[in-house]
């Protein structure tokens, strides 16, 4: 069985039958002192030997009792030397050893390292944060087979029963089934069936030396605990690299993001490379566009967003946070506290795979998949409302560095799943108010305003269509989602419905769900504030009037959508490009080449000669004229900084 594949296919074994580690250690060494291979005692090898020859080896093998110094257990020198990269499959809880010394001075090994469930190597000092979920072999069982029954079945899960499956992903996937279900929920299936062989082709093609070198660089730093990536040119490793490699070949503009190995490395411990590579897509595209592109444009929003929820949820939070300054803050500046920038960008970038324990860490991927990135915000809010709860708590941290460190290295009790899931699931931190409320009040109307506009300038871009269908009654709006079209380089157009005031109260009145009707008096007030579309304003051009006997022009709505050239962005929102991210290595390069072609002048050019080295098309310099005796000496290098 491949290892890239163990935690799809044999942790079931693990979470329906839990095996204490030292149990199937010694499972394992009575199996192969039958066979053979095993010795007891301290010393191994030649040392053993050496003892048997001066006649002190007498009472090594025998076993000591247990507060007598202990007892130490040790497998032959061929079976002991590949305990760290063993296969999961071998049995749950493998333990890596160390040549150190023993109580009574001789070199013997001890076990130093415990694998937990989910395939992370760890100390004793670290047992707390690798616990292991307790489930119920025939609850297990039972959740599996709805699973199965789900999958064939997934159309009319992602539709009617969309609410049902919801609940399904909140109480956690089985672990047979989660890198099964990750691909259904986004999408990676599908589109792994309409690109068969595209992830080959990406992987076959060479890519710019400089990216393969920065993914080489952050290979040994993803996940160095776990089996998969534990060793240097591992199965992990060598799939990682491919995964991250085609993602810089399919997205050239994304290009590598380092925050995007932790992320691909844990989709491989539940799937292949290619369906890894599939899922990795999805979330960079679809749930998450934008947070890896150069400046983080989207994260830097969501940020912005966390900031706004904490003062709305968490206002006792939000200002302990803002009364917290960093040490030497810069006077020039009027901003004050902490900003969520400098303690959410782990948590967002990686989606919390570097902050939590592991089941809960499976577990906010299990909602992410389905509800998307809320999930990232409510987490959060979750977290810093479990952590900064109580006046006592907020007492502990009264220092910076206190804080930072709270949130940096939270306690277990805070982010066990048992604890922190049934806050992230809570419907307290959904912003979800009815309409009614949102529209009766001008704060709450400018808050759920603000935070539409948040969500449409994170998920629009060239590439896809954003339906806005709410708060866009007030002319001045639709002139901020016109400058957001603008900026992102898009089209956009205006639908309206036309009908008479008295048409849509009936309307409204025939709503089954009550809370889908306006109040009589909200109602009332709508009508009156109401700000028809004009054609004749760039912001609300083109615009479509539809009435309720007409059929909708699809066409001319996707037409204008798709081969309409956009407004050009307006000069006073456009940033500076950024400097290219290898500037340094390139300034390197040139600057060996402008050496190289100095040495080599020196060596063979004679008095007089010119010899031109190319800095980039800003740089060159008009050459000289030369005569026509050292015309065929003089060069110039072609190649340019990007």
């Amino acid at each position: 069985m491949d290892v890239g594949h163990w935690g799809r296919q044999s942790i079931i074994l693990r979470e329906a039958r839990p095996i204490d580690p030292d149990v199937a250690l010694e499972q394992r060494l009575s199996a192969e002192r039958g066979a053979g291979g095993l010795q007891l005692g301290e010393g191994v090898g030649k040392d053993r030997r050496k003892d048997k020859e001066k006649g002190k080896g007498k009472g090594k093998g025998k076993r000591k009792e247990e507060g007598n110094g202990g007892q130490e257990v040790v497998r032959g020198a061929e079976a002991a030397q590949n305990d760290v990269s063993a296969s999961p499959r071998d049995g749950a809880g493998l333990s890596t050893f160390s040549d150190i010394p023993s109580e009574n001075g001789e070199r013997g090994r001890r076990r130093v390292k415990e694998e937990d469930h989910y395939g992370f190597l760890y100390s004793i000092s670290e047992a707390d944060k690798h616990y292991t979920p307790k489930v119920a072999v025939e609850t297990s069982r039972i959740r599996e087979q709805k699973w199965l029954d789900m999958f064939a079945k997934w159309d009319v899960w992602m539709g009617p029963k969309k609410h049902k499956l919801k609940e399904r992903c909140r109480k956690g996937i089985p672990s047979s089934m989660r890198g099964r279900a990750w691909q259904y929920l986004c999408g990676a299936h599908d589109l792994l069936l309409k690109n068969k062989g595209l992830f080959d082709h990406l992987v076959s093609q060479r890519d710019t030396e400089i990216v393969l070198n920065v993914i080489d660089k952050d290979l040994d730093r993803t996940f160095p605990s776990h089996v998969l990536f534990a060793k240097d040119g591992s199965q992990g490793q060598r799939d990682l690299r491919l995964v991250l490699k085609a993602y810089a070949i399919h997205d050239p503009k994304t290009g590598y993001c380092q925050a995007m190995a932790p992320v691909a490395a844990t989709l491989l411990m539940h799937m292949t490379a290619e369906e890894a590579f599939w899922c990795l897509v999805q979330i960079c595209e679809q749930y998450l566009p934008g947070y890896y592109s150069p400046g983080l444009h989207a994260f830097q929003i969501d940020a912005l967003i966390l900031k706004d929820l904490l003062r709305k949820y968490l206002p006792v939070i939000d200002r302990f946070m803002d009364s917290k300054l960093p040490p030497n803050p810069d006077e020039s500046s009027h901003k004050k506290g902490l900003d969520p920038v400098l303690y959410c960008t782990e948590w967002y970038m990686s989606i919390f795979s570097r902050t939590l324990p592991w089941p809960s860490v499976l577990r906010v991927w299990d909602i992410f998949f389905f509800e998307g990135v809320k999930v990232l915000h409510k987490t959060a809010l979750a977290m810093l409302s479990l952590a900064f709860h109580s006046p006592s708590d907020r007492a502990e941290c009264k220092e910076f560095f206190n804080l930072t460190r709270r949130l940096r290295d939270m306690s277990v009790s805070i982010t066990h799943e048992d604890v922190l899931i049934p806050a992230v699931v809570r419907d307290e931190y959904s912003g979800s108010v009815s309409k009614n409320e949102a529209y009766s009040s001008a704060r709450e109307e400018k808050m759920m305003r603000s935070s539409l506009k948040s969500t449409i300038e994170r998920c629009l871009n060239s590439e896809r269509i954003v339906i806005v269908d709410s708060l866009n009654y007030i002319k001045g709006y639709r002139y901020e989602l016109y400058c957001l079209s603008k900026h992102v380089k898009t089209p956009q157009c205006i639908l309206h419905c036309d009908v008479s005031p008295d048409v849509a109260l009936t309307w409204n009145s025939s709503r089954e769900d009550e809370t889908e009707r306006y109040a009589p008096d909200v109602f009332d007030s709508l009508v009156m504030r109401y700000e028809k579309p004009d054609s004749r304003n760039r912001w609300d051009s083109p615009l479509f009037v539809v009435y309720p006997q007409d059929p909708l022009p699809a066409e001319d709505i996707l037409s204008s959508l798709l081969h309409r050239k956009p407004p050009p962005p307006n000069l006073s929102t456009q940033s500076q490009p950024l400097s290219s991210a290898d500037f340094l290595h390139d300034l390197d390069r040139k600057t060996q080449e402008v050496v190289s072609h100095v040495l080599q002048a020196q060596r063979t050019a004679l008095p007089g000669d010119i010899t031109l080295v190319s800095c980039g098309p800003r740089l060159q310099q008009q050459a000289p004229p030369t005569s026509s005796r050292y015309h065929g000496r003089a060069a110039s290098a072609e190649e340019t900084v990007h």
